[in-house]
């Protein structure tokens, strides 16, 4: 029996599989002895995938698009799925009806069946996709990791020190260093293409600058750095650009870095309790799909109307205000282009800063007030008093408008 059609083959026990594109194949069955193998062979580059059908190998087939010429055949060992398209319904319900006789092992004609002479890939030992270190005694020294890790676990090991070599693990989606003693992670962690990246229970004091290009930028989607001593993030720290799930609880942070909050749109769940927060950033309020946030614990600053800005109300605004007002108001449309600026005034240009009283763009030095906030979610934590939050007033007349009514913008 020889076939072609496209597969595809993931690895259905990591809890982050990596898919690979489906590749034009050419799908046989070859036996040797009393085994039976699907044989996998790439058009493009020849390269051949052996699974063996008999002894109860075949876990389960997915059958729910076969008349759409697609058939899913999951294996227990590997534990892979391979998903098989772009067959014509006669081949793909042939194809079942075969693989269900291999299950139940029933004899199979001779004629669908080809020899198997020494295949180097029925000998090969099967790519390392995933390692779970819970002893130090186990940890690999004096050798390198396996290069197709896409997942690596290695908690509780009282390792002192970031390893080198996991950033040279081009293939790891999901790592989790909890329960160990590092300080600090260093700048080459942005080489990686992690989706999940777990580091609760560290002594982590800083979290490096991602660049905003990085690997990790665009691919990381859920961050733990609960339980360890951060006081401060980094100015860039949003450019995590497709993060939906932060944990940084009982932490030493006062406060959420503001450049480029209100375009993280993205964030679904997000712990902050047990911090050292006394308020949060205006752009906080622009998260509108976040479902689950954690404010609790934090020492926040009461409401209040005693305005902070860099200047007197009566004296005149500075330059440096006056021009980032008129840059903000009249060529906002150029802000998506802020990488051209120097990166410390493209941090503060990413700022929100909208008026509460009149909803306009601010400058670099408005002037400034504490209300109280309630997150618009489906689950919140909050304390009694609850949070408060940074607004903004932009000129001496809406000044004068919250004056009069404070009520309505409190």
């Amino acid at each position: 029996m020889l076939l072609i059609c496209k597969a595809q083959i993931s690895d259905w026990s990591s809890s982050c599989p990596v898919r690979q594109r489906a590749k034009e194949t050419q799908l046989s069955f070859l036996k040797r002895s009393n085994e039976t193998f699907l044989c996998l062979i790439a058009k493009a580059d020849k390269s051949q995938c052996l699974f063996k059908v008999t002894g109860h190998n075949i876990l389960q087939l997915f059958t729910k698009f076969l008349e759409d010429g697609k058939l899913t055949v999951r294996f227990n060992d590997p534990r892979r799925d391979v998903c098989l398209s772009n067959l014509s319904c006669a081949a793909a319900g042939n194809l079942t009806a075969l693989l269900k006789r291999f299950s139940r092992g029933k004899d199979i004609p001779e004629r669908v069946l080809h020899p198997l002479r020494n295949s180097p890939s029925l000998h090969a030992q099967p790519s390392c996709r995933k390692m779970v270190i819970t002893e130090r005694a186990n940890y690999p020294l004096g050798k390198p990791f396996e290069k197709t890790l896409v997942e690596l676990h290695a908690t509780g090991l009282s390792l002192r020190a970031f390893d080198d070599r996991i950033s040279r693990l081009h293939h790891l989606k999901f790592l989790s260093l909890n329960g160990n003693r590092l300080t600090i992670v260093p700048n080459t962690i942005e080489c990686l293409g992690l989706t999940s990246l777990l580091l609760r229970d560290n002594l982590i004091v800083q979290w490096p600058s991602i660049s905003e290009n990085s690997p990790l930028s665009g691919s990381l989607r859920s961050l733990d750095l609960a339980n360890n001593q951060i006081v401060w993030l980094p100015e860039d720290f949003w450019n995590l650009v497709n993060l939906t799930n932060l944990d940084i609880s009982n932490n030493r942070l006062r406060g959420l870095p503001a450049a480029n909050l209100h375009l993280r749109s993205g964030l679904l769940n997000m712990d902050l309790n047990r911090n050292q927060m006394s308020c949060l950033p205006h752009a906080f309020s622009r998260l509108g799909r976040l479902m689950r946030v954690v404010l609790d614990g934090n020492p926040w600053h009461p409401p209040t109307l005693d305005l902070e800005t860099g200047h007197s109300p009566q004296s005149p605004d500075s330059l440096l205000h006056s021009a980032s007002d008129a840059f903000i108001r009249h060529f906002h449309k150029a802000l998506p282009f802020l990488q051209q600026l120097p990166i410390p005034l493209a941090l503060r240009l990413a700022i929100l800063r909208n008026c509460r009283i009149c909803g306009r763009p601010c400058g670099f030095l408005p002037m400034r007030f504490l209300r109280k906030f309630t997150p618009s979610c489906l689950e919140r934590v909050v304390d009694a008093a609850g949070p408060t939050i940074i607004s903004y007033c932009c000129s001496p007349a809406c000044l004068h408008r919250l004056k009069t009514h404070p009520f309505r913008y409190l």
